[in-house]
């Protein structure tokens, strides 16, 4: 989900785009795109590696921060100083107009309230036959008290084309 909305904003030819995986326990994106050798995302939170190393051009408009490594207290990397600093830091580097921060289940551990005062708005996504509707309400609610909450996608949903006379 979060590399479609990426790559869409990326054509657009205004619009520089960053994507960062934080889903730090269970990191997906460089597997997705078939990044073998990738810094890891948790020594550049920490300030010990630089941006050139850890984020890979596509194209014109799109900066990936891809991760392999899993990182043990996610949620403490998340909220530390450091990753504050280098996530400003990085804003002023690559002047993007829109970052991404993908990130992991919200119900699953507390990455994303960590993480929340670094953002300024939040996209929540549900995954159709697994979300249920009180889970979708505690992260609604959850999300609009900490930050602006855009709205919510609905992932995974497989419908018949036939079913519907096409």
């Amino acid at each position: 989900m979060a590399l479609n909305v990426a790559f869409s904003l990326a054509n657009q030819k205004e619009c520089r785009t960053v994507l960062i995986d934080l889903d730090l326990k269970r990191p997906q994106l460089a597997k997705m795109l078939g990044i073998e050798a990738v810094q890891p995302l948790e020594s550049f939170l920490r300030g010990e590696t630089d941006i050139a190393d850890v984020f890979l051009r596509h194209g014109d408009n799109l900066a990936i921060g891809a991760n392999r490594q899993p990182v043990t207290f996610s949620a403490e990397l998340l909220q530390s100083r450091e990753t504050v600093r280098v996530l400003q830091d990085m804003r002023q580097r690559m002047d993007p107009h829109v970052i991404l921060f993908d990130m992991p289940p919200m119900l699953a551990n507390d990455d994303v309230l960590a993480f929340l005062p670094n953002v300024d708005c939040a996209l929540l996504v549900a995954a159709a036959e697994q979300s249920t509707l009180d889970e979708v309400d505690i992260c609604e609610q959850e999300l609009s008290e900490r930050t602006n909450l855009l709205g919510v996608v609905l992932n995974k949903c497989r419908f018949s084309p036939e079913k519907y006379g096409y």
